[in-house]
């Protein structure tokens, strides 16, 4: 499951001794969103 590797990867990362602290803010649960702007479109809509 997604949530179990998740947990094991920062286990197995803050074992690390040159890893102080290790997160993640990934969420199962939660929709994770990538979004790719046009700048220069953007620009002439806004005005």
């Amino acid at each position: 499951m997604v949530s179990t590797a998740n947990i094991n990867l920062g286990y197995m990362l803050m074992k690390r001794p040159e890893i102080a602290y290790a997160f993640n803010s990934f969420k199962v649960d939660y929709p994770q969103l990538q979004l790719e702007i046009n700048d220069e479109k953007a620009d002439g809509i806004g005005r």
